[in-house]
């Protein structure tokens, strides 16, 4: 008994698809090989604000972010409260004139963080960052 041999076509196609199946196991090995490591911040961020702060001298508004390490996020999230009221006390007795020179913006940064850490008889934060501040004097 003769074997039928196989067509042209089956072949064909059946070499298509061994050649595809190739080159879609290269795209995915080369996916993850030149995939970058996900980056993981060793900061935690708690947002504050918009915080309105009025004074017989100036009127400020500010937006403000507290960073800390990702192992103090939950002693942020805890101490909200009062942090926002230590927060919105220090920037009622800033230095107008300070604040306003041409370091104001680091100053006032600097102060909200050590009265933060001084409040809380802690280091856990570790720097304030305004992302909106708006001052106008009285």
């Amino acid at each position: 008994m003769k074997r039928a041999q196989p067509s042209p076509n089956k072949f064909l196609r059946t070499a298509v698809l061994v050649a595809l199946l190739v080159v879609a196991i290269g795209f995915v090995a080369a996916w993850f090989y030149f995939k970058p490591a996900a980056v993981t911040s060793p900061f935690s961020y708690t947002e504050f604000g918009p915080i309105v702060v009025r004074t017989s001298q100036y009127s400020l508004k500010t937006k403000l972010s507290l960073q800390t390490s990702n192992d103090n996020l939950q002693w942020a999230n805890a101490n909200r409260i009062k942090m926002k009221a230590v927060l919105e006390n220090t920037m009622a007795g800033l230095d107008f004139d300070q604040v306003r020179s041409a370091g104001g913006i680091a100053y006032v940064e600097k102060t909200l963080r050590d009265a933060a850490n001084q409040q809380f008889q802690t280091q856990n934060v570790e720097r304030i960052l305004l992302t909106d501040f708006i001052i106008q004097s009285n």
